[in-house]
């Protein structure tokens, strides 16, 4: 039933990456391994720098009006603040996001210096799961899987319930060849999202009887 309803979401929404990704989910709850990651890569098309996990992407976002300047504000940042590893991630993830009219050449170049700012997050914080979530999606619009790989292994290394990281690596290694992990990452990306979605029914039926009870 609900995957109906995803469905005619889809009819109504083509190019909304979260519905893919709900699908994807779906059919991995349900076996069917090769339409879920057929899904996953689908939602990864529309919205590469898709991010499961929370980050700064609503601070990019919010400067995406005016972006030469955000990124003035997030340099500044880090030179004032060289050793400051959550600035070079707020760098890194406003260089991700790139104007509509970007050219290609000027998109490569805002990816390579992303790619360096999240690096160089990671060198000064090696324990920043959201620098290895956002490097991992980086190395994946750069076309260097095998790259994503090892960012992936790393965080879920550090964090092994890592929504974003399980992702990125279905997605990575899908590219690579490297097939025999697959099904168990897709179960595993389904297992995880049941449980935050279990968590999160937890949650807000606690925050009803809270207001309930006040």
């Amino acid at each position: 039933l609900f995957r109906s309803i995803v469905n005619l979401g889809l009819t109504r929404l083509p190019n909304s990456d979260a519905l893919y990704m709900a699908r994807g989910v779906l059919y991995g709850q349900n076996g069917d391994f090769d339409k879920a990651m057929i899904d996953f890569e689908h939602a990864r098309k529309l919205d590469p720098r898709n991010s499961i996990a929370a980050s700064a992407e609503g601070i990019a976002q919010s400067q995406r009006h005016n972006h030469e300047q955000a990124l003035e504000d997030f340099r500044r940042q880090v030179r004032e603040h060289p050793k400051d590893a959550y600035g070079y991630y707020l760098l890194a993830e406003a260089l991700s996001w790139l104007p509509p009219d970007a050219k290609q050449e000027s998109s490569q170049k805002s990816v390579a210096e992303a790619i360096s700012a999240a690096k160089k997050s990671l060198e000064l914080n090696p324990r920043l799961t959201q620098s290895y979530d956002l490097l991992a999606s980086l190395y994946l619009q750069a076309d260097q899987p095998e790259s994503a790989v090892k960012v992936c292994r790393a965080a879920l290394a550090i964090a092994p319930k890592d929504q974003q990281a399980v992702y990125s690596l279905i997605l990575a290694l899908r590219k690579t060849g490297a097939k025999e992990e697959l099904k168990g990452l897709v179960q595993t990306l389904t297992e995880l999202r049941k449980e935050e979605q279990a968590e999160n029914n937890r949650t807000n039926r606690y925050g009803q009887l809270v207001e309930a009870s006040q």
